[in-house]
């Protein structure tokens, strides 16, 4: 209040702007005790995706949530700072940086958005710059063989932006034939059973040569783009998104990729 502030010399105050009409009230409070009243600022509302003011009934997100989703914290601060806020730099600050470059004159005017896209930008930022222990630990993956390869954390963090994410994609890479999602399933039967026998009798070139695979696969299907990319990653991840095909290649093995092609016949 008024008071707390005069007794501990607040000199500027900053105030949502749903506060301004009481301000008044506040400098006239100041003057009747004899107190040097602070330097106010009043700053935009920052809104949902709705609209509206956020709040905690209309599903506004806890610190301790967004860390239970393994939100990195600089990702939550660039998120926070970057909210109605304008800095020269559009890549990812560290906070000694988002400290220096904020000032009052660069916050914005009309109502700022938090948005769930937003974070997601910054999260994958951040996420792109963990080293590879540090991912590791992030992902719950530092007990995991599987994850100890440093070409399948490279894949992994540039794919990412939650733990859960990091270790579905491990049991993609070296577990069993990943069940296929809805749209996959429907990409693997328009192929048909004769493209997977084809891709199975090219095998002997991968992981190594997927040029050559490639080539050999659509010479005997004459399929080309699309059309022969899709089915092959819906039969070897289950899913028609994700990273490149070659990399996981070399990260599933000849064996498994054999398999997965088998399954689909």
């Amino acid at each position: 209040n008024a008071l707390d502030d005069a007794e501990m010399r607040v000199s500027h105050v900053l105030r949502g702007e749903d506060h301004l009409a009481n301000t008044p009230r506040q400098l006239l409070l100041l003057a009747a005790l004899g107190q040097e009243p602070p330097t106010y600022a009043h700053l935009p509302l920052v809104l949902g995706a709705d609209g509206r003011p956020l709040a905690k009934r209309e599903g506004a997100m806890t610190v301790q949530q967004l860390r239970g989703e393994g939100i990195l914290p600089l990702a939550l601060w660039n998120l926070l700072a970057r909210t109605g806020h304008h800095y020269d730099e559009e890549g990812l600050l560290d906070v000694s940086a988002l400290q220096a470059g904020f000032e009052l004159a660069r916050i914005g005017r009309a109502a700022a958005h938090f948005d769930q896209a937003s974070l997601a930008h910054w999260q994958k930022q951040a996420v792109l710059q963990l080293g590879d222990d540090a991912f590791r630990a992030w992902a719950g993956l530092d007990r995991l063989d599987a994850a100890a390869d440093p070409a399948a954390v490279s894949l992994l963090r540039e794919n990412v932006t939650r733990p859960e994410e990091a270790r579905a994609w491990v049991a993609i890479l070296q577990g069993g034939a990943p069940p296929l999602e809805a749209e996959a399933a429907a990409c693997v039967e328009a192929a048909g059973p004769a493209f997977f026998a084809a891709a199975i009798g090219c095998v002997h070139h991968l992981p190594h040569d997927f040029t050559a695979f490639t080539r050999d696969l659509a010479d005997a299907t004459s399929q080309r783009g699309r059309a022969l990319f899709q089915p092959l990653r819906a039969a070897l991840t289950g899913r028609l998104a994700g990273p490149e095909i070659p990399r996981l290649m070399t990260l599933i093995g000849q064996e498994r990729i054999r398999q997965r092609f088998e399954r689909c016949m």
